[in-house]
């Protein structure tokens, strides 16, 4: 995605979590090869489609690079040092 390739993934894991469905990329049911198939086609057969996907999927994959990652958990590790401070200052 950070490619601008829009991504054609079963809804397993985080995946569902990233992808938005016709948006950024196509969720299908796992094991489902024809599925994978029409969403191919589908992309393959329509450049306005792929242009829209390409542009949303760089868009959408920045919200999971690893700096954008690192610094959230780092905000979250903070918190939760402030908060068991306050707990324990209680």
């Amino acid at each position: 995605m950070s490619l601008s390739t829009p991504v054609i993934a079963s809804t397993v894991g985080g995946q569902t979590d990233i992808i938005e469905e016709g948006v950024s990329g196509f969720l299908v049911q796992p094991g489902d090869a024809q599925a994978i198939a029409d969403r191919v086609r589908r992309i393959s057969s329509d450049p306005q489609l792929l242009t829209k996907l390409k542009q949303a999927a760089k868009v959408r994959s920045a919200a999971y690079a690893p700096d954008t990652v690192a610094l959230k958990f780092k905000e979250l590790f903070q918190w939760a040092v402030e908060e068991d401070s306050l707990q324990a200052s209680r």
